[in-house]
């Protein structure tokens, strides 16, 4: 295809050119979101929740004007790609099904996902990369079964792809300190947020708004609003935000 669009004549060469400026206006307002989702057997007490919250995720996120590219990977032991890289309709969103089972090995599924999209984005035309990418991951328990993956080669990966491409790592974890854990793995403090696995809904609620607002340029940062925070846990940012940081917003500082 290449050496015939080259042959062309001059005419046929203004009108490629065009096309090309389009497309990459197109992508630089684009959206590489990723959902990691934990399917551990420990999932199965929030089953239907989780399932009809995490569709309804992926609804509205097919919803806005950003061009919005989603792959969805699911985990226990075994990583496997459900979703790869579906361009986003309002009027056919993909669907999933969560099946819980056997162990929680958070850090393969993280490393795998990461290096599967970074080779996949490196693979595309610079005119056909997303300038945005935002890597959500949502996990009901603690890390017990990873057998390619340390979490400081985790923290090491994400702050790579944070610093050099400008990632968003956003971690939900419930049954947990989820500061502590993303902390350990380099998720950005203001990217992460506790939450309670009965309120699976109104965490995808509040998690979809935020990143619906990053994406159409509504806010700079994918950092969580105290009404965010307040929407994910349904109850409040003084449960679920570590005090040296509400410190700093009340002081004004940046984070």
């Amino acid at each position: 295809m290449e050496k015939v669009t080259k042959n062309k004549v001059a005419k046929s060469k203004i009108v490629k050119t065009k096309k090309s400026k389009e497309t990459e206006s197109r992508m630089k307002n684009a959206c590489e979101l990723i959902m990691l989702v934990d399917r551990s057997g420990s999932m199965e007490a929030c089953r239907l929740e989780a399932n009809n919250a995490i569709n309804e995720f992926i609804r509205t996120q097919s919803l806005d004007d950003v061009p919005t590219y989603l792959t969805l990977v699911e985990f226990d032991n075994v990583v496997h790609t459900h979703i790869t890289r579906t361009a986003l309709d309002k009027s056919s969103p993909p669907t999933y099904t969560l099946v819980p089972r056997n162990m929680t090995a958070l850090y393969d599924a993280i490393g795998t996902t990461v290096n599967f999209v970074g080779k996949r984005l490196s693979e595309l035309a610079e005119s056909d990369r997303p300038d945005k990418v935002i890597f959500v991951i949502m996990t009901d328990g603690l890390e017990n079964n990873s057998k390619e993956f340390k979490a400081d080669q985790i923290k090491k990966m994400i702050e790579h792809q944070e610093t050099k491409y400008n990632w968003k790592f956003i971690y939900l974890g419930a049954n947990q300190d989820a500061f502590a854990v993303g902390g350990s793995i380099g998720t950005s403090t203001i990217r992460t947020c506790s939450y309670d696995t009965q309120n699976f809904g109104a965490m995808c609620s509040g998690v979809s708004r935020s990143v619906s607002d990053y994406k159409s340029n509504l806010k700079a940062d994918m950092a969580f609003t105290d009404e965010e925070r307040a929407e994910i846990t349904q109850e409040g940012s003084s449960t679920n935000f570590p005090k040296t940081l509400k410190s700093a917003k009340k002081s004004n500082k940046t984070t």
